[in-house]
């Protein structure tokens, strides 16, 4: 937590030492200033806003999708949008995981079964006025959530559980294998795939800062505009270098949108299933305007695919999502059984979208076990049996948890 505040305050004195005195990263009227006006930046105009009830294009943006864009102009202007748009996400942290206001030592949320159009849970603070929501702490902040006296915390999780789904809706079998090749890594065998690099110089850094933002951007559909802003800006310098790309205006260049616009092309490779499975996705919705899942839950859509791509990818998403969290809430569904028969040596903690982290009283690890085998549930999927392995990890906090044995389903 002291490391995130002086990050925070190392942001905002980076900002200070390129900007006059008194210069306030948190005033869009400052930011508007200093990057359109005397950094002379050209405004991307991204996105739009409702003004008197009809839509306007927004003019000098100050959110992050323009600065990103900006940051693309000129390695000087990227040092100053990507130190303004630090500075807000660590400011954010700050009020929302740091700030917030406790109950007797505990920290209180809340959970909504309704609060998404894809069956996820929505989190938010207490009703209570305290707390703050569970779902997205951030890994820094979560040391900050310890085991009661007497009990250790697990947190078990389905193990790439929306990719799974996606390749077993889409019947994409090429996908299938390289998720359930024994003794290979998803996502280092996409460097492969992908890039030809060979699978045992994939490196950490590449597979996580890269290869893991390409199959995050192509479940939802993202547009490389998008994909910048989501990947971000360094992420994909990095990946540019690994892969020697020059990105640049020059000669032999190419911008970071045809960057951008590459990586994602990369998935469908040999992934070829994938882009059929959308045509089917959107003509199933064009003939019923709704989705089925193979578990029987159904979401009606309104409006014209065919006009909105907005719906468009909103449907896609919507399946992998969809099927991931209810099968994860089956196995939630039997760890409250658990609970009720066992409720002296096990409390549930909380539903996050791929996993559900509980405690158990030190000296019962049999109920670890069973809490953990809880989320075993085969599924079937078009003919074929989807089984999503749980990995697992145990520890007194929540931010320092030991990795567990895979766990032996049958």
């Amino acid at each position: 937590m002291l490391e995130e505040l002086q990050i925070m305050a190392d942001d905002k004195g980076n900002i200070h030492a390129k900007k006059p005195s008194g210069f306030n990263p948190g005033s869009y009227r400052q930011v508007q200033t200093y990057v359109y006006d005397i950094l002379g930046a050209k405004d991307p105009k991204i996105g739009f806003k409702k003004v008197d009830g009809k839509k306007q294009r927004i003019v000098r943006g100050t959110d992050e999708k323009n600065l990103s864009a900006v940051g693309e102009q000129h390695p000087i202007l990227f040092a100053f949008t990507s130190r303004i748009i630090s500075y807000r996400e660590n400011s954010k942290a700050i009020s929302t995981y740091f700030d917030f206001v406790q109950k007797n030592g505990r920290m209180l949320y809340t959970i909504n079964p309704f609060g998404t159009e894809t069956n996820r849970m929505a989190s938010s603070k207490s009703n209570f006025w305290c707390g703050t929501q569970i779902q997205n702490i951030p890994y820094y902040a979560k040391e900050m959530l310890i085991a009661d006296e007497g009990f250790i915390l697990c947190e078990p999780d389905n193990s790439q559980s929306e990719a799974r789904c996606t390749a077993y809706l889409a019947q994409d079998l090429n996908l299938i294998t390289a998720l359930e090749t024994p003794g290979r890594d998803f996502y280092k065998s996409l460097g492969t795939l992908f890039f030809g690099m060979e699978y045992e110089k994939v490196t950490a850094e590449f597979r996580n800062l890269v290869l893991k933002k390409i199959v995050h951007g192509t479940n939802y559909m993202m547009g490389p505009d998008t994909f910048i802003v989501n990947a971000g800006i360094e992420n994909l310098l990095f990946a540019a270098n690994v892969l020697d790309v020059s990105i640049g205006p020059d000669a032999g260049q190419i911008s970071m949108k045809a960057f951008a616009t590459l990586l994602l092309e990369k998935y469908h490779e040999p992934f070829k299933r994938i882009r059929q499975w959308y045509a089917e996705v959107k003509n199933e919705i064009r003939t019923t305007s709704m989705l089925r899942s193979p578990l029987g839950h159904v979401r009606y859509f309104f409006g014209d695919i065919d006009k909105k791509h907005q719906i468009f990818a909103s449907a896609v998403a919507h399946g992998p999502q969809n099927l991931s969290v209810s099968i994860l809430n089956s196995g939630w569904w039997k760890q409250w059984q658990l609970q009720k028969r066992e409720p002296e040596d096990f409390r549930m903690k909380a539903q996050i979208h791929d996993s559900a982290p509980f405690q158990y009283r030190k000296g019962r690890e049999d109920i670890r076990v069973e809490a953990i085998e809880c989320f075993n549930n085969p599924t079937e999927i078009h003919g074929r049996i989807l089984k999503i392995p749980v990995d697992y990890k145990y520890g007194t906090d929540w931010g320092h948890m030991l990795k567990g044995a895979p766990a032996a389903h049958t």
